[in-house]
């Protein structure tokens, strides 16, 4: 498998691919396959964690990683918050810009989608 360059990048996606939650272990797991160690994981879990953006929770079983949910629907699913490209995308950016980004695009419509329902 390929190492993502950033290991917080890496865990803001997990957590987005897992439906926001995430036993702790699994986290060191996929952490390891992707060629980073289990202090590098902890470094990323507890960087998310000062920001507020992860919880601890208990299963009964071990800890689980939860997303919190900062800004609520549709800001959580902002496409924006875990892209590796966020540091060097711009609104009328060179290389990188909202304008241009699919997956911006298709949020975009998805509210637009949802406002008129309403």
């Amino acid at each position: 498998m390929m190492r993502e360059k950033d290991p917080i990048t890496m865990l803001w996606n997990i957590l987005n691919e897992s439906d926001g939650e995430i036993p702790i272990e699994k986290v060191f797991s996929l952490f390891k396959e992707h060629g980073f160690d289990k202090k590098t994981a902890e470094k990323a879990i507890s960087f998310l964690h000062s920001l507020y953006f992860i919880e601890y929770k208990s299963d009964g079983n071990g800890v689980l990683i939860k997303k919190k949910e900062i800004l609520g629907l549709p800001f959580e699913e902002l496409p924006c918050l875990g892209c590796e490209h966020l540091y060097e995308c711009r609104v009328g950016g060179d290389s990188r810009r909202p304008e241009s980004c699919l997956k911006f695009e298709a949020w975009l419509q998805k509210l637009i989608q949802n406002l008129k329902r309403k």
